[in-house]
């Protein structure tokens, strides 16, 4: 009786799987008997094989930076019980869950969660292929002094990379914030926050990782005021050139210095100095809103075809150029 159940167990997630699988395992036919029709099976498994090896590599980096340190971390605190008092077991029984089936948790959660991103990052495949089959377009822009093909190439995949780098810190920083929390590394004493010294690296960590995160963040905006709508010019105008651009090259730098400021947390050195830091990226965006906008109703307006002719000149360049009437006589 019991060998019936377990095949019957095992024929009903059969036809579970199969059921979810069944519309792409379709698709998947079809498509293989359309390219080999024509003859060009080999663009048909160069599409199926750059999806599975981008999700799967993905996938796996994905869990090995994040299941590792969470294992780690948790490993070095065993030594310390879980704290949770009966009356909050009883009023958040999530937490009770959470606590009792911490240890799995730190492991399927990130599994999980690579398994997801590697079946969504699978299917931009073509970043990854446009960026290993690119070729330089020979004109670089005004602004920066890039290469055309790295807007078109390169940067769509620096912005999923980015992507995959925040989802990554999130894990981790949910992750860590459980284990402090559930086994009291971190509390509220009569003076205030009292952080154990077992809590200082991997915060330290993270403080690290973040401000990093955050000066890729800042460097990539700068591309994207290139390709973006600006008023009467597509792009970097008067205001973001003058104003935008140096506000988010400062903020970039201010991260990188917050970064390196971040590795003294783990002494107890460092918290005050990357406080600030944090403080001075805080108030130069919170002026960056500001600014690019006084430079346009103050500096731009008042002159507009003046200080915008050599950004509209850029624009007009880009798009003969873009057009190949470059080249054209009139």
């Amino acid at each position: 009786m019991n060998l019936q159940r377990k095949w019957l167990f095992i024929l009903l997630g059969i036809v579970v799987v199969g059921s979810m699988f069944a519309g792409k395992i379709i698709k998947f036919y079809f498509d293989w008997v359309w390219f080999a029709n024509y003859q060009i099976d080999s663009v048909f498994w160069t599409i199926v094989l750059s999806k599975w090896a981008f999700g799967l590599a993905t996938g796996f980096f994905v869990f090995i930076v994040t299941s590792f340190p969470l294992k780690r971390i948790f490993n070095q605190s065993s030594h310390m019980p879980v704290l949770l008092s009966d009356s909050v077991r009883r009023e958040l029984p999530i937490l009770d869950l959470i606590a009792t089936n911490l240890k799995s948790l730190m492991f399927f959660g990130p599994l999980a969660l690579a398994l997801m991103t590697g079946l969504v990052v699978g299917q931009k495949w073509e970043l990854l292929q446009l960026h290993l089959n690119s070729v330089p377009y020979g004109s670089n822009d005004p602004i920066f002094g890039n290469d055309y093909s790295f807007y078109l190439f390169t940067l769509p995949l620096l912005g999923l990379a980015k992507s995959i780098l925040w989802e990554i810190l999130v894990v981790l920083g949910i992750g860590i914030g459980l284990i402090f929390f559930l086994k009291q590394f971190i509390y509220f004493g009569p003076s205030g926050i009292v952080m154990q010294q077992e809590a200082r690296r991997p915060l330290s960590f993270l403080a690290f990782y973040f401000l990093v995160l955050m000066a890729m963040e800042f460097h990539l905006q700068r591309y994207g005021l290139l390709i973006g709508e600006n008023g009467v010019v597509t792009g970097i105008g008067f205001a973001d050139y003058y104003g935008q651009l140096p506000i988010l090259h400062t903020m970039s730098i201010l991260s990188l210095i917050g970064a390196g400021l971040s590795l003294f947390i783990a002494t107890g050195r460092g918290l005050k100095k990357v406080a600030l830091a944090l403080t001075g990226i805080g108030v130069i965006y919170f002026a960056g809103s500001f600014y690019p906008k006084i430079l346009q109703n103050f500096v731009v307006n008042p002159n507009e075809l003046i200080k915008e002719t050599p950004f509209i000149e850029h624009t007009i360049s880009g798009s003969l150029l873009a057009y190949g009437l470059n080249n054209t006589e009139s």
